[in-house]
Protein backbone atom coordinates (compact mmCIF):
# COMPACT_ATOMS: atom_id res chain seq x y z
CA UNK A 1 0.00 0.00 0.00
CA UNK A 2 2.78 2.38 0.76
CA UNK A 3 4.55 1.87 -2.75
CA UNK A 4 1.30 2.86 -4.37
CA UNK A 5 0.61 6.28 -2.07
CA UNK A 6 4.40 6.87 -2.92
CA UNK A 7 3.48 6.91 -6.53
CA UNK A 8 0.86 8.38 -6.46
CA UNK A 9 2.39 11.33 -4.73
CA UNK A 10 4.88 11.56 -6.85
CA UNK A 11 3.01 11.27 -10.28
CA UNK A 12 0.83 14.24 -9.31
CA UNK A 13 4.17 15.93 -8.22
CA UNK A 14 5.01 15.89 -11.53
CA UNK A 15 2.26 15.76 -13.48
CA UNK A 16 1.73 19.64 -11.70
CA UNK A 17 4.88 20.73 -12.98
CA UNK A 18 3.88 19.15 -16.94
CA UNK A 19 1.09 21.09 -16.89
CA UNK A 20 3.25 24.55 -16.05
CA UNK A 21 5.00 23.65 -19.22
CA UNK A 22 8.33 22.82 -17.41
CA UNK A 23 10.88 20.30 -17.76
CA UNK A 24 12.54 21.02 -14.19
CA UNK A 25 12.49 18.34 -11.81
CA UNK A 26 10.56 19.31 -8.39
CA UNK A 27 13.27 20.32 -5.64
CA UNK A 28 13.61 17.30 -3.19
CA UNK A 29 12.38 18.22 0.12
CA UNK A 30 14.89 19.54 2.71
CA UNK A 31 16.37 17.00 5.11
CA UNK A 32 15.44 17.14 8.87
CA UNK A 33 17.92 19.05 10.97
CA UNK A 34 20.88 16.89 11.71
CA UNK A 35 20.16 14.48 8.94
CA UNK A 36 23.21 14.23 7.20
CA UNK A 37 23.00 14.36 2.89
CA UNK A 38 24.26 11.34 1.60
CA UNK A 39 27.45 10.69 -0.47
CA UNK A 40 26.11 9.04 -3.63
CA UNK A 41 28.61 10.24 -6.15
CA UNK A 42 30.24 7.23 -8.38
CA UNK A 43 28.87 4.53 -10.60
CA UNK A 44 25.50 3.02 -9.88
CA UNK A 45 24.08 -0.04 -12.09
CA UNK A 46 21.04 -2.13 -11.82
CA UNK A 47 17.75 -1.81 -13.77
CA UNK A 48 14.15 -0.02 -14.51
CA UNK A 49 10.89 -2.00 -15.03
CA UNK A 50 8.00 -0.17 -16.83
CA UNK A 51 4.90 -0.55 -14.36
CA UNK A 52 2.22 -0.23 -14.78
CA UNK A 53 1.38 -1.22 -17.92
CA UNK A 54 -1.68 0.87 -19.02
CA UNK A 55 0.84 3.65 -20.50
CA UNK A 56 3.25 1.18 -22.03
CA UNK A 57 1.75 -1.29 -23.25
CA UNK A 58 4.22 -2.54 -26.05
CA UNK A 59 7.03 -2.34 -22.63
CA UNK A 60 4.90 -3.88 -20.14
CA UNK A 61 7.01 -5.23 -17.47
CA UNK A 62 9.89 -4.16 -19.41
CA UNK A 63 13.18 -4.53 -17.55
CA UNK A 64 16.40 -2.80 -18.81
CA UNK A 65 19.89 -2.51 -17.15
CA UNK A 66 20.77 1.18 -16.80
CA UNK A 67 24.16 2.96 -15.42
CA UNK A 68 24.12 6.21 -13.78
CA UNK A 69 27.66 7.97 -13.52
CA UNK A 70 26.84 10.69 -10.78
CA UNK A 71 29.10 13.35 -9.63
CA UNK A 72 28.18 14.95 -6.56
CA UNK A 73 28.69 18.73 -4.92
CA UNK A 74 27.08 19.09 -2.03
CA UNK A 75 23.21 18.60 -2.62
CA UNK A 76 23.85 18.81 -6.62
CA UNK A 77 24.02 15.75 -8.45
CA UNK A 78 25.27 15.53 -12.27
CA UNK A 79 26.35 13.12 -14.53
CA UNK A 80 25.50 10.32 -17.11
CA UNK A 81 22.28 7.77 -17.71
CA UNK A 82 22.70 4.99 -20.20
CA UNK A 83 20.24 2.04 -21.04
CA UNK A 84 21.06 -1.06 -22.19
CA UNK A 85 19.00 -4.02 -23.00
CA UNK A 86 17.70 -6.45 -20.54
CA UNK A 87 14.31 -8.38 -21.36
CA UNK A 88 13.71 -5.67 -24.23
CA UNK A 89 15.64 -2.97 -25.80
CA UNK A 90 15.36 0.75 -24.27
CA UNK A 91 12.21 2.67 -25.49
CA UNK A 92 12.42 3.76 -29.33
CA UNK A 93 14.15 -0.08 -30.52
CA UNK A 94 17.46 1.28 -28.48
CA UNK A 95 17.86 4.45 -30.30
CA UNK A 96 17.65 6.46 -27.01
CA UNK A 97 20.17 4.68 -24.95
CA UNK A 98 21.77 7.99 -23.10
CA UNK A 99 21.07 10.79 -21.39
CA UNK A 100 22.46 13.87 -19.40
CA UNK A 101 21.45 14.28 -15.80
CA UNK A 102 20.11 17.98 -16.46
CA UNK A 103 19.16 18.77 -12.75
CA UNK A 104 20.23 16.35 -9.92
CA UNK A 105 19.28 17.03 -5.70
CA UNK A 106 19.81 15.18 -2.68
CA UNK A 107 18.20 15.47 0.53
CA UNK A 108 19.18 13.49 3.56
CA UNK A 109 18.83 9.87 1.83
CA UNK A 110 16.15 11.53 -0.99
CA UNK A 111 17.37 11.30 -4.46
CA UNK A 112 15.92 13.46 -7.55
CA UNK A 113 17.26 13.26 -11.27
CA UNK A 114 15.90 14.69 -14.12
CA UNK A 115 17.24 13.06 -16.83
CA UNK A 116 16.95 14.42 -20.53
CA UNK A 117 16.88 12.09 -22.98
CA UNK A 118 17.96 14.23 -26.59
CA UNK A 119 17.31 11.58 -29.12
CA UNK A 120 13.99 10.97 -28.32
CA UNK A 121 13.69 14.47 -26.86
CA UNK A 122 12.18 12.75 -23.61
CA UNK A 123 12.50 13.81 -19.69
CA UNK A 124 12.85 11.20 -16.96
CA UNK A 125 12.65 12.10 -13.52
CA UNK A 126 13.71 9.26 -10.73
CA UNK A 127 12.72 9.90 -7.05
CA UNK A 128 14.02 7.48 -4.60
CA UNK A 129 16.42 7.03 -1.59
CA UNK A 130 19.55 5.48 -0.82
CA UNK A 131 18.80 2.69 1.24
CA UNK A 132 22.41 2.16 2.36
CA UNK A 133 25.60 3.71 0.66
CA UNK A 134 25.47 0.79 -1.59
CA UNK A 135 21.77 0.62 -2.59
CA UNK A 136 19.26 2.73 -3.95
CA UNK A 137 15.43 2.33 -5.32
CA UNK A 138 12.66 4.56 -6.13
CA UNK A 139 9.83 5.23 -9.05
CA UNK A 140 10.60 7.32 -12.21
CA UNK A 141 8.32 8.96 -14.61
CA UNK A 142 8.97 9.91 -18.74
CA UNK A 143 7.26 11.93 -20.68
CA UNK A 144 7.34 13.81 -24.02
CA UNK A 145 5.75 16.69 -25.39
CA UNK A 146 4.55 17.56 -22.37
CA UNK A 147 2.62 13.64 -22.50
CA UNK A 148 3.62 10.89 -19.83
CA UNK A 149 5.03 8.39 -21.67
CA UNK A 150 6.19 5.54 -19.16
CA UNK A 151 6.68 4.53 -15.68
CA UNK A 152 8.04 2.25 -13.33
CA UNK A 153 10.38 1.51 -10.63
CA UNK A 154 14.36 1.52 -10.33
CA UNK A 155 16.58 -0.14 -8.34
CA UNK A 156 20.38 0.56 -8.28
CA UNK A 157 23.58 -0.81 -6.53
CA UNK A 158 26.85 0.89 -6.05
CA UNK A 159 29.97 -0.38 -8.04
CA UNK A 160 33.27 -0.58 -6.55
CA UNK A 161 36.01 2.18 -7.33
CA UNK A 162 38.61 0.24 -9.21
Amino acid sequence: MRGWLNRMVLLMALAGVARCGTTSAPPAAPAPPGVPTAEIGGLWTGTIQVTPCELAIQRCNAINNVTFALTQYGSQVTGNYTCAPGSMSCRHGGADDAGTIAAGSISGNRVNLAVKIAADNSDCYYSGAAASATQARGVYVCYRGGMLIEEGVFNLVRQEAE
